[in-house]
């Protein structure tokens, strides 16, 4: 996610007022220490204009059991 949002020319705070959540909730999501929700990773691909399951896919280096969370909570 780091890599996208310096390419895409944001700071931790522009995007965290962008998709509205803490600097620190970001700063947290990006080095894997709290695990996003599906409106995280929805706000997420909506300002960095990418497929929801393409960013799930490439972006979050996630054990593969909180993804099945996410995606269990989304049923």
């Amino acid at each position: 996610m780091q890599k996208i949002r310096k390419t895409k020319g944001l700071s931790i705070k522009e995007l965290a007022e962008k998709i509205q959540v803490s600097e620190e909730f970001l700063l947290k999501t990006e080095q894997n220490k709290t695990e996003p929700s599906k409106y995280f990773i929805h706000s997420l691909s909506t300002t960095f204009n990418m497929d929801y399951d393409d960013l799930i896919e490439n972006l979050f280096y996630v054990k593969s059991d909180a993804i099945l969370k996410i995606i269990n909570i989304s049923n």
